[in-house]
């Protein structure tokens, strides 16, 4: 019996981990999951609200108001578009026909040197997940494949095969049936 829950709890366990997977791969991707997103906070910018390698779920919203936490693209002094947007709390919002926000990281001592334009914001951050920005980059990487989402559902199949074989073996024995031979036949 101890078996048997002890199975059922590493079966939760490895499902959960499974769909933690897919779900981090999905919101991570350029469209996201239904207007959600997911970001991995690289740096220590917004420590302590944020620490370093937590995973960030935002989403877009109508306005932004001063201390909103949002995540924006920034562009380099050449004016291209850096890869990996930034996460910042609002300081400051510049109102008028060029919406801008004055942002700032918690951890720095000053505001950041350029407005961010109201079109380079991705959206607010609405929760987020302290180191889980790790777990994020392995379920994107081709190793989190095998380690996250193959070997446990072969471990989930394994232990249904494992508990099929032994309910068939229970209504063999329950039905007096004779054993399972090698020939199909037999049963056919």
């Amino acid at each position: 019996k101890i078996g048997s829950i002890l199975s059922g709890i590493i079966q939760f366990a490895l499902l959960l981990l499974i769909l933690s997977a897919i779900s981090v791969a999905l919101l991570s991707r350029p469209n996201g999951l239904f207007s959600y997103k997911a970001f991995v906070l690289s740096s220590g910018s917004m420590s302590p609200t944020i620490p370093a390698y937590s995973l960030a779920i935002v989403k877009p919203q109508s306005d932004y108001q001063k201390n909103d936490v949002i995540t924006f693209y920034t562009n380099d002094q050449n004016g291209t578009r850096q890869k990996l947007p930034t996460t910042h709390r609002i300081f400051e919002v510049k109102p008028g026909e060029n919406l801008g926000f004055q942002t700032k990281g918690d951890a720095n001592q000053d505001p950041d040197p350029n407005i961010t334009p109201a079109k380079s914001v991705i959206g607010k951050v609405i929760f987020h997940l302290p180191y889980f920005g790790r777990f994020s980059d392995l379920a994107q990487s081709r190793n989190g494949l095998t380690y996250l989402i193959i070997i446990p559902a072969t471990i989930i199949a394994y232990q249904e095969i494992i508990n099929i074989k032994n309910s068939l073996a229970k209504i063999i024995r329950d039905r007096k049936l004779p054993p399972l031979s090698k020939k199909w036949n037999d049963y056919l």
